[in-house]
């Protein structure tokens, strides 16, 4: 029985989104990232798979509202997460998608990052502050502690 060759094009709009990270994750081990760099990629495609409840999902069935489904599920799977970890996540799957768009296995649409709250960090207090800009006592401090009286008190 003669198998039907399939064209690039009608190839790519079959492939499954296990098969294609496959060969993203050779491309990316045969170009030396690093074994953390992989790791990174296992784990959002875990991640992935868990939210798509299968890995026989094909890639042409991803797009926009899969992603904007794919955040409300991290965020219901962990009501804390901060929206720095899940612009971590889009990262490498955007790198992974990105991927996918450039070799044909699904139609290109942007991945956009969540608006991330500035955190407003806590300022010394005057005392604090004085304390720190205090000569220290030049027979009891070491070096790194004058050198850095004396940087802070020039300025």
């Amino acid at each position: 029985m003669k198998r039907r060759v399939l064209s690039l094009q009608e190839e790519n709009q079959e492939m499954l989104i296990s098969d294609a990270f496959r060969i993203f994750r050779r491309a990316k081990v045969n170009n030396n990232l690093s074994d953390s760099t992989i790791r990174h990629y296992d784990h959002i495609m875990e991640l992935l798979y868990k939210f798509l409840d299968k890995k026989e999902t094909y890639c042409s069935d991803i797009n926009r509202d899969t992603i904007e489904e794919f955040i409300e599920f991290l965020k219901c799977r962990n009501s804390k997460i901060k929206a720095t970890t899940i612009n971590s996540y889009l990262k490498d799957l955007r790198t992974i998608l990105y991927y996918f768009m450039e070799r044909g296995y699904l139609k290109g649409f942007p991945v956009k990052l969540l608006k991330e709250d500035v955190e407003i960090k806590e300022t010394y207090s005057s005392e604090e502050i004085n304390l720190l800009l205090q000569k220290p006592n030049l027979k009891k401090c070491d070096f790194s502690e004058y050198r850095n009286w004396v940087i802070t008190a020039r300025t």
